[in-house]
């Protein structure tokens, strides 16, 4: 059976097509008080709908993504498969260690020039 604007509360709304799948669930509700419904779904499911909500059901690859696995850079680009790549400080967090070293080296060089300054300026 095919939809029609009469008996359908779907017609003519893009949503019923989305890539995100909370609209997707969203407006599926929306067809539980169609009269078509069960007919819609079938149809959709002898058709081999690949997306878009049909009779309720939401058709196609619309999934959550997974849990990702572990990083393999750091947004710097450094390698962090690297046995002892990987710096937890003290307090939990998880930081590259080439990027850890280089913010420490940073932070003792500031503290150097202004030690550095304060004496040179004093001096003077």
């Amino acid at each position: 059976m095919r939809r029609t604007p009469e008996s359908t509360p779907c017609q003519g709304r893009p949503e019923f097509t989305s890539d995100d799948r909370e609209v997707l669930l969203r407006v599926a509700m929306v067809c539980f008080h169609c009269p078509i419904r069960v007919a819609c779904r079938e149809g959709a499911e002898a058709r081999g709908e690949q997306f878009g909500v049909w009779g309720g059901k939401v058709f196609g690859g619309h999934k959550k993504p997974g849990p990702k696995g572990p990083r393999s850079h750091c947004q710097r680009g450094h390698d962090l498969t690297v046995e002892g790549a990987v710096y937890v400080s003290p307090r939990g967090d998880r930081e590259c260690r080439t990027c850890a070293n280089a913010r420490s080296a940073r932070r003792w060089r500031r503290i150097a020039e202004a030690k550095f300054n304060s004496l040179n300026g004093a001096n003077q």
